[in-house]
Protein backbone atom coordinates (compact mmCIF):
# COMPACT_ATOMS: atom_id res chain seq x y z
CA UNK A 1 0.00 0.00 0.00
CA UNK A 2 0.88 3.41 -0.85
CA UNK A 3 0.49 6.43 1.09
CA UNK A 4 0.70 10.21 0.19
CA UNK A 5 0.64 13.07 2.46
CA UNK A 6 0.02 16.52 1.41
CA UNK A 7 0.27 19.78 3.18
CA UNK A 8 0.61 22.74 2.03
CA UNK A 9 2.82 24.27 5.12
CA UNK A 10 5.07 22.69 7.82
CA UNK A 11 5.41 24.42 10.81
CA UNK A 12 7.71 23.68 13.82
CA UNK A 13 6.09 23.58 17.29
CA UNK A 14 7.09 26.99 18.22
CA UNK A 15 5.52 28.43 14.80
CA UNK A 16 8.94 28.34 13.21
CA UNK A 17 9.93 27.51 9.59
CA UNK A 18 11.67 23.90 10.08
CA UNK A 19 15.06 23.72 8.13
CA UNK A 20 16.71 20.88 6.26
CA UNK A 21 18.25 19.48 9.48
CA UNK A 22 15.02 19.88 11.47
CA UNK A 23 13.56 17.47 8.78
CA UNK A 24 16.47 14.96 9.19
CA UNK A 25 17.74 16.06 5.33
CA UNK A 26 21.39 16.20 5.57
CA UNK A 27 23.51 17.91 2.40
CA UNK A 28 25.42 15.80 0.19
CA UNK A 29 29.31 16.89 0.51
CA UNK A 30 30.01 19.03 -2.10
CA UNK A 31 26.19 21.26 -2.05
CA UNK A 32 26.25 24.64 -1.77
CA UNK A 33 24.43 25.72 1.06
CA UNK A 34 24.82 29.45 0.93
CA UNK A 35 25.91 32.89 -1.19
CA UNK A 36 27.19 35.61 0.30
CA UNK A 37 28.18 38.73 -2.18
CA UNK A 38 29.35 42.44 -1.47
CA UNK A 39 30.31 44.81 -3.34
CA UNK A 40 32.52 48.22 -3.06
CA UNK A 41 30.57 51.52 -4.10
CA UNK A 42 34.07 53.63 -4.02
CA UNK A 43 37.51 53.99 -5.61
CA UNK A 44 40.83 53.28 -3.64
CA UNK A 45 43.91 55.28 -5.13
CA UNK A 46 46.90 53.82 -3.09
CA UNK A 47 50.26 54.44 -3.00
CA UNK A 48 53.28 52.68 -2.56
CA UNK A 49 53.44 51.72 1.22
CA UNK A 50 54.64 49.19 3.46
CA UNK A 51 51.57 48.38 4.97
CA UNK A 52 48.47 46.61 3.26
CA UNK A 53 45.26 48.19 2.78
CA UNK A 54 41.97 46.28 3.38
CA UNK A 55 39.75 46.79 -0.43
CA UNK A 56 37.11 44.67 0.50
CA UNK A 57 35.25 42.84 3.91
CA UNK A 58 32.75 40.15 4.08
CA UNK A 59 31.14 38.07 6.41
CA UNK A 60 29.42 34.46 6.62
CA UNK A 61 28.33 32.07 9.12
CA UNK A 62 28.75 28.49 7.91
CA UNK A 63 26.13 26.04 9.13
CA UNK A 64 28.68 23.02 10.09
CA UNK A 65 31.96 23.05 10.84
CA UNK A 66 32.80 20.41 8.30
CA UNK A 67 31.83 23.10 5.55
CA UNK A 68 34.30 24.62 3.08
CA UNK A 69 33.89 28.42 2.50
CA UNK A 70 34.77 29.27 -1.46
CA UNK A 71 36.35 32.84 -1.23
CA UNK A 72 36.00 34.66 -4.65
CA UNK A 73 37.37 38.16 -5.51
CA UNK A 74 36.81 40.14 -8.74
CA UNK A 75 37.94 43.63 -10.08
CA UNK A 76 39.48 45.92 -12.01
CA UNK A 77 42.63 47.60 -11.74
CA UNK A 78 45.65 49.85 -12.94
CA UNK A 79 48.68 51.05 -12.26
CA UNK A 80 48.32 55.10 -12.61
CA UNK A 81 52.27 55.61 -13.75
CA UNK A 82 54.71 54.10 -16.08
CA UNK A 83 57.15 52.77 -13.56
CA UNK A 84 58.13 48.77 -12.39
CA UNK A 85 55.11 47.91 -9.84
CA UNK A 86 55.04 45.24 -7.85
CA UNK A 87 51.36 44.59 -5.52
CA UNK A 88 50.54 42.45 -3.26
CA UNK A 89 47.47 40.69 -2.13
CA UNK A 90 46.06 38.58 0.61
CA UNK A 91 43.19 37.21 2.07
CA UNK A 92 42.70 36.89 5.60
CA UNK A 93 40.17 35.33 7.74
CA UNK A 94 39.43 36.73 11.17
CA UNK A 95 42.34 38.87 10.75
CA UNK A 96 44.86 36.55 10.39
CA UNK A 97 46.49 35.00 6.33
CA UNK A 98 44.80 32.07 5.19
CA UNK A 99 47.08 29.19 4.53
CA UNK A 100 46.34 28.72 1.12
CA UNK A 101 49.67 28.21 -0.54
CA UNK A 102 49.83 31.39 -2.03
CA UNK A 103 52.69 33.75 0.08
CA UNK A 104 55.82 34.40 -1.03
CA UNK A 105 58.31 35.81 1.71
CA UNK A 106 55.35 34.42 4.46
CA UNK A 107 53.19 37.64 3.70
CA UNK A 108 51.24 37.65 0.10
CA UNK A 109 51.69 36.71 -3.51
CA UNK A 110 52.67 39.42 -6.17
CA UNK A 111 49.76 39.11 -8.73
CA UNK A 112 51.04 41.38 -10.76
CA UNK A 113 54.88 42.17 -11.06
CA UNK A 114 56.34 44.24 -14.03
CA UNK A 115 60.50 44.98 -13.95
CA UNK A 116 60.11 47.63 -16.99
CA UNK A 117 57.17 50.65 -17.50
CA UNK A 118 54.56 50.41 -19.88
CA UNK A 119 52.80 53.53 -21.25
CA UNK A 120 49.59 54.15 -20.74
CA UNK A 121 46.67 53.31 -17.84
CA UNK A 122 45.95 49.68 -18.57
CA UNK A 123 42.99 47.97 -16.61
CA UNK A 124 43.95 44.63 -15.47
CA UNK A 125 41.31 42.19 -14.65
CA UNK A 126 41.50 40.04 -11.28
CA UNK A 127 39.79 36.90 -10.05
CA UNK A 128 41.37 35.35 -6.78
CA UNK A 129 39.73 32.48 -5.43
CA UNK A 130 40.56 30.24 -2.23
CA UNK A 131 38.65 27.04 -0.86
CA UNK A 132 38.90 27.75 3.17
CA UNK A 133 38.61 25.11 5.63
CA UNK A 134 37.39 26.88 9.06
CA UNK A 135 36.47 24.50 11.18
CA UNK A 136 33.54 26.29 12.97
CA UNK A 137 29.92 27.62 12.95
CA UNK A 138 30.77 31.29 14.20
CA UNK A 139 30.65 34.28 12.56
CA UNK A 140 33.98 34.88 9.95
CA UNK A 141 35.32 37.54 8.56
CA UNK A 142 37.36 38.12 4.93
CA UNK A 143 38.90 41.22 3.81
CA UNK A 144 40.90 41.23 0.92
CA UNK A 145 44.18 43.65 1.31
CA UNK A 146 46.41 44.95 -0.89
CA UNK A 147 49.68 46.48 -0.91
CA UNK A 148 51.51 47.89 -3.46
CA UNK A 149 55.16 47.46 -2.81
CA UNK A 150 56.25 50.08 -5.42
CA UNK A 151 54.28 52.38 -7.81
CA UNK A 152 50.59 52.95 -7.17
CA UNK A 153 47.32 51.09 -7.59
CA UNK A 154 44.13 52.57 -8.32
CA UNK A 155 41.05 49.97 -7.41
CA UNK A 156 38.23 50.65 -9.70
CA UNK A 157 34.31 50.52 -7.82
CA UNK A 158 32.73 47.53 -8.06
CA UNK A 159 35.48 45.36 -6.96
CA UNK A 160 32.72 41.91 -5.57
CA UNK A 161 33.77 39.15 -3.01
CA UNK A 162 31.56 36.15 -2.82
CA UNK A 163 31.65 33.49 -0.16
CA UNK A 164 30.38 30.30 -0.73
CA UNK A 165 29.57 27.63 1.75
CA UNK A 166 29.89 24.31 1.21
CA UNK A 167 29.04 21.06 2.28
CA UNK A 168 31.93 18.71 3.44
Amino acid sequence: MTSIIKVDTLQKANGATPTAADLGITPTSGSVLQLRKTESSSILNLSATNSYTNALTHTITPSSASSKIKVHVTMIYHTPHNDQVNHKFRIKRNGVTTSHGWTQSGEAHYIQYRTVGLNGQIPVPFNYTILDEPNTTSEITYTLDVNPTTGGLYLYDGRQMFLEEIAG
